[in-house]
């Protein structure tokens, strides 16, 4: 929990969160997908915290389609859903999968009475278990989807998600000043990525880093 706190202190608003935003409103459904630590579950809790706000809903994480069917209550129109790694973790959980497909028809009731629902999924893991999905009994889970393209977003979305990690990041003053002409460049290379800001704001990843050009530009290209 303090984790997401955390996240959110430093979260931007990025045209992937707008879209996001837009489906829930619109559809009271969003599949976000993407690659492994490109924001999801940071934008799903945005997007909670967001449903709090301005609809007064209720957030239940859950794991499962059992869980879902467990906690939904069709005479509680206000409640948030909010699943992570929704077919599978690292990899396709198939018989998850599978049984999602017996809560699709709770699901859409769930969303006529005003529900809201944000599954996260790895791009991969989705597209390797679209075949054990019946999409056609819910039709939002095609509607509904915002696929986070890392390398789209906008320099300034890089410089801003860059800023707030260092800012508010458990670095060192000295730290914080050293790095700082080199983050301009860190913000324009093609492999970065929130998880790259976030590991520059962490002490504990660059007790190895070499504050030089060479040195900060392999940290972004060779994650370790």
């Amino acid at each position: 929990r303090s984790t997401l706190g955390d996240d959110l202190r430093k979260f931007v608003i990025t045209e992937a969160y707008q879209r996001s935003a837009k489906a829930l409103v619109e559809q009271g459904f969003v599949l976000l997908l993407g690659e492994p630590a490109c924001g999801k579950s940071t934008i799903a809790a945005a997007l909670a915290l967001g449903a709090l706000d301005e609809w007064g809903c209720s957030t239940i994480r859950v794991r499962d389609a059992d869980e879902f069917l467990e906690h939904w209550n069709p005479h509680e129109p206000k409640q948030f859903f909010w699943v992570d790694d929704a077919f599978g973790a690292t990899q396709l959980d198939w018989s998850a999968t599978i049984r999602w497909n017996s809560a699709f028809a709770q699901m859409q009731a769930a969303i006529r009475r005003g529900a809201r629902l944000i599954f996260t999924s790895r791009d991969y893991i989705y597209r390797n278990g679209r075949h054990f999905l019946k999409e056609s009994a819910l039709p939002v889970l095609q509607e509904s989807q915002v696929v986070i393209h890392v390398e789209q977003l906008t320099r300034a979305e890089r410089e801003q998600i860059l800023y707030n990690h260092i800012r508010l990041g458990e670095q060192s003053r000295v730290f914080k000043t050293q790095i700082k002409p080199f983050l301009p460049e860190v913000a324009v290379q093609p492999r970065f990525s929130p998880e790259i800001a976030r590991r520059l704001g962490n002490p504990a990843f660059t007790r190895k880093l070499s504050m030089t050009n060479i040195g900060v530009t392999d940290f972004v290209e060779r994650p370790m």
